[in-house]
Parts: structure tokens; C-alpha cells; sequence
């Protein structure tokens, strides 16, 4: 990742925080990029993607983990309505 953090001006150790996200599972990929907050509303920070729900790279045990972190935030009901909308 060195060349990488060069050329964007990041860290080496950036590059790989932000390429560990690619480590979700897909499904919740999917709804991190879906999710719907109002503007400068953040329902969980990308450091508690990686301190919380990365600290398994067992797919069952991140969804278990994400539906936790959502439940805490209150983004459970923002998430249902996102995917009805969608549906």
C-alpha cells in the first residue's frame, strides 16, 4: 500500500485502515453505501466499523455486531426504511 499512500498523500497505516474496510461483509458493504441520515448525521463512525465490527472477520459475527451497533444508535428503524424504500 506504500505506492498508494504516496500518490493520496496518506499514510501507509491509512491505507490499510481504509482497505480493512473491504473486510465487511458484503451485505453490510452494501448497506453502509444505502444508508440514509440527515445531512452531518453520522449513525456509526468508521472507527467503530473498525474497532468494533472488524474485530471479527467472521461474516456471522459482524452482522451480529452491526445489527448491535445500529440498535445503539437508532439507526435499526433508518435502515428498515431505506430498504422498503428501495424495495
Amino acid at each position: 500500500y506504500a505506492d498508494m499512500a504516496r500518490s493520496l498523500g496518506f499514510t501507509r497505516a491509512r491505507v490499510t485502515q481504509i482497505m480493512d474496510l473491504l473486510l465487511l461483509a458484503a451485505d453490510i458493504q452494501e448497506e453502509i453505501l444505502f444508508l440514509e441520515v440527515a445531512p452531518g448525521a453520522q449513525p456509526i463512525s468508521e472507527r467503530a466499523l473498525r474497532d468494533g465490527i472488524l474485530k471479527s472477520l467472521d461474516w456471522l459475527e459482524q452482522r451480529h455486531r452491526w445489527a448491535a451497533a445500529l440498535r445503539a444508535k437508532g439507526g435499526a428503524e433508518r435502515l428498515k426504511s431505506a430498504k422498503a424504500d428501495t424495495a
